[in-house]
C-alpha cells in the first residue's frame, strides 16, 4: 500500500502518486461516506477538482464518476482544496476502515 503523508507537509508530485498508489477503485458510500448533495456554488469547483486528480486516479483503477463522488465527498467537509489534498484524504478514509 501507498504511504500516507502527514497534512502539513508540502508533498512532492512523487509523493503524492505514492499516496495514490494501491487506492481501491471504489465509490465514496462503498466506505460508508453518504455526502449531501453539493450546493450549486460548489459544483464547478468540484469538477475542477475531480479534473485536476484525473490522471493520478484513473492511473489506479478509478473511473470518471467514481472520482467526481471522491471529489463531491471531499468537499462535503472540506471547501478548499487540490488534487494532492484529495488523494490523501482518499488514503486516510480508506486506511480507517
Amino acid at each position: 500500500m501507498g504511504t500516507t503523508p502527514r497534512v502539513d507537509e508540502q508533498l512532492s508530485e512523487q509523493e503524492v502518486r505514492d499516496a495514490a498508489q494501491d487506492l481501491v477503485p471504489e465509490e465514496p458510500k462503498d466506505e460508508g461516506i453518504h455526502p449531501p448533495a453539493p450546493r450549486i456554488e460548489d459544483v464547478e469547483p468540484i469538477h475542477l477538482l475531480a479534473n485536476e486528480a484525473r490522471e493520478l486516479l484513473v492511473d489506479e483503477g478509478f473511473t470518471d464518476e467514481q472520482i467526481l463522488e471522491w471529489a463531491e465527498a471531499y468537499f462535503a467537509d472540506h471547501s478548499e482544496g487540490d488534487a494532492r489534498d484529495l488523494v490523501v484524504w482518499i488514503r486516510r478514509r480508506q486506511e480507517s476502515l
